[in-house]
Order: C-alpha cells, then sequence, then structure tokens
C-alpha cells in the first residue's frame, strides 16, 4: 500500500508534544509509521476485513468492511483530538488515525490496559445511547496487525 501527499517529515519533538498533549505513549509501530509517511491518502482502494457491528439499541448484528481513504497526518491528529475535546465524539482514550470515504474514523486505543494499541472503527452514523458517542468496534489487535489487514478491493 502506497500513501501519496504526506505531510512533512515528522521530528522527535513532534512525537514527544502529541504524547504530552494525549497524556500518552503512542505505541512504537505506529510512531514509526509516522516518521515514515506522516499520514498520506492512500493509493488504489484498500479495505479492512469484515468484521460486526452491533447496534447497542436494537442489537441487530452488521457485517462490515471499510475502505481506507486517508492516514491522518501528525498535525491532523492534533487538529481532531482537539475537535474532539469541544464536541465528544468518542473517549479521550482514543486517537485518530484514518478516516474512510464515508467520513468515519479509525481510532487507536491508548487506554492502559488490555486494549492499548488495539484499532477501533468508529461509525458516525451509529451513537451508543449510554455515552453519545459514535459506537466503537474493535477491528485490529495492533497498528501492524490493521496495516497488514488492509487488502485491495476486488469487487
Amino acid at each position: 500500500m502506497k500513501l501519496s501527499d504526506s505531510g512533512n517529515p515528522v521530528s522527535n519533538k513532534q512525537i514527544t508534544d502529541l504524547e504530552e498533549k494525549i497524556s500518552a505513549k503512542l505505541p512504537e509501530k505506529y510512531v514509526h509509521f509516522l516518521f515514515l509517511n506522516n499520514g498520506g491518502y492512500v493509493d488504489g482502494f484498500f479495505v479492512t476485513p469484515t468484521f460486526i457491528e452491533t447496534d447497542p439499541e436494537s442489537h441487530e448484528k452488521y457485517y462490515q468492511s471499510s475502505n481506507i481513504e486517508k492516514f491522518y497526518s501528525i498535525d491532523e491528529i492534533i487538529e481532531e483530538y482537539e475537535a474532539n475535546k469541544e464536541e465528544p465524539a468518542w473517549e479521550d482514550c482514543y486517537l485518530p488515525i484514518a478516516y474512510d470515504s464515508s467520513g468515519n474514523v479509525f481510532l487507536l486505543c491508548l487506554f492502559e490496559d488490555e486494549n492499548y494499541g488495539k484499532v477501533y472503527f468508529a461509525n458516525h452514523e451509529l451513537f451508543n445511547p449510554v455515552t453519545d458517542f459514535f459506537v466503537t468496534t474493535n477491528i485490529a489487535d495492533s497498528f501492524d496487525a490493521f496495516v497488514d489487514s488492509l487488502r485491495p478491493f476486488e469487487g
């Protein structure tokens, strides 16, 4: 998978500043990705494997897959993170890392528990009535597993 229109190269100071802003340490593999790419549009049409999303109100299960349109640059991550502080769409423990062509967001979990480093899909059309956040569904156990799971669409 190739990316185009990546941001300017990332410095160690930018990573440290981001970690201070979010009060969390980024997974090493994700930091490596930022150093290599600093975001960018995905060349071609790459999709996630199918995952099951559950509507919290009806409890209906939906088989879902999504494309990756763009990985956020470090500046865009900060913008999205700060925007989420003003109008929360997901918990603070999540860091936005990419989005799809429908406006859904892919999040990296920074909880300091067994979910640390896992990637989640945040559906902007499905809300949890208890939290009023987007429904988030775990789709990969790590950032590397997430990237490795992406495949060109064959439809």
